[in-house]
């Protein structure tokens, strides 16, 4: 093959290759000056790469092609006649000139996927909260019944207290992007908490043993709207803040049953009440793919819900005989007789007892993991 036969060659094969760039990424053309004495051009944007070709200083390249710290340039024909197409330092040369509309960093941060503009993200994991007069109020009935045991002669074994501002949440945001860092959306929280506790007992010599249990549920959807900001940490990293204003509705029910020698003793309250407060998050994203990432976030909130309304159900037998009583109105908090406890009572009915409307505290934190999908 002829000297003029090569050069052709490898000069069609340098086009072909600024060509697939220049489809790939902005039309951007650099011309840049080697500022030092010896620049190594090199097969691979990696200083590790052996050494292609050395530009003198005051060398003039031209590059359409940019891989982060790396200029792509095509060097002129050397010895054999041959095009040498390598990566060149950044920190070696100076831009003289730049035409065209600069490359968009966002856009190679794991290949940002515009599309509609609509991403959807989807997670879960563990919750916790205050709880508030409802804590208050749970313990002091749990020593209650201890206490009402302990009346009738109970000997304890055993005991479960367990706390009520921890369970599991879901949740999913709804976002539309407006900028490539800014958007704006809505967000949907549920989480359920179900912590039991019992106490076991047996009654002077009589050797079988009795469970005191209480059950308790507490179910919470949190509605909200707010502003999302996305901030690229990397190529396939980026922190994802949101906060907003949120909606909260819960449900609260709980049961305790109490069994003695000479009967049983059983209350229950059911209730639920809405309220407004303030929600936000902070999660590590991992963009594996275009349209999808993993991520961690960390979750709060800052709300406090009163006004609770609901109804009280209360049966007792003693000496075979017994009673049923059935109250509707608002949860109070009744701290003025002993250990603190949850009561219903109707409008007024709880006035100058020393009780107050029993609020349920849901500030905290929560821990979610899962996916986010653009659209």
């Amino acid at each position: 093959m002829t000297k003029t036969g090569a050069r052709l060659i490898a000069l069609a094969l340098a086009l072909a290759g600024l060509s697939a760039a220049a489809r790939g990424a902005p039309a951007v053309e650099w011309t840049l000056r080697v500022r030092v004495e010896e620049a190594r051009i090199r097969w691979l944007p990696n200083a590790a790469s052996p050494s292609a070709a050395v530009a003198a200083r005051g060398a003039v390249l031209k590059s359409y092609a940019r891989e982060a710290g790396w200029f792509r340039v095509p060097v002129e024909p050397g010895r054999g006649g041959f095009v040498v197409l390598g990566y060149i330092a950044a920190g070696d040369v100076e831009v003289v000139d730049e035409a065209g509309s600069p490359p968009d960093a966002w856009k190679q941060v794991a290949g940002e996927f515009r599309g509609a503009g609509i991403s959807v993200r989807l997670g879960g994991g563990p919750v916790f909260f205050g709880g508030g007069d409802f804590e208050t109020g749970l313990a002091g009935m749990f020593d209650r019944t201890t206490d009402m045991a302990m009346s009738y002669g109970a000997v304890l074994e055993d005991f479960d207290k367990n706390p009520m501002g921890r369970g599991l949440q879901l949740a999913a945001d709804l976002v539309y992007r407006l900028t490539r860092r800014w958007g704006c959306g809505l967000s949907l929280e549920y989480w359920r908490c179900k912590p039991d506790s019992s106490i076991r007992v047996h009654y002077g010599v009589d050797t079988n043993s009795y469970t005191a249990w209480t059950s308790l549920k507490t179910s919470v959807f949190g509605f909200g709207a707010g502003v999302y900001y996305d901030h690229p940490l990397g190529r396939a990293l980026a922190l994802a803040a949101q906060g907003g204003p949120a909606l909260y509705w819960a449900d609260f029910s709980y049961a305790r049953n109490l069994v003695h020698p000479l009967g049983d003793d059983a209350v229950s309250i059911g209730a639920n009440a809405l309220g407004f407060g303030l929600q936000g998050g902070l999660a590590l994203e991992w963009r594996a793919h275009r349209r999808a990432a993993l991520f961690v976030e960390a979750r709060g909130r800052l709300a406090s819900i009163s006004g609770f309304e609901g109804d009280e159900s209360h049966y007792w037998s003693l000496n075979r005989q017994s009673w049923t009583e059935q109250t509707e109105g608002t949860v109070y908090l009744q701290e003025g007789d002993g250990r603190p406890r949850l009561i219903v009572r109707g409008e007024g009915a709880a006035e100058g007892s020393g009780a107050r409307r029993a609020a349920l505290n849901l500030s905290g934190v929560g821990i979610a993991a899962g996916f986010r999908v653009r659209f």
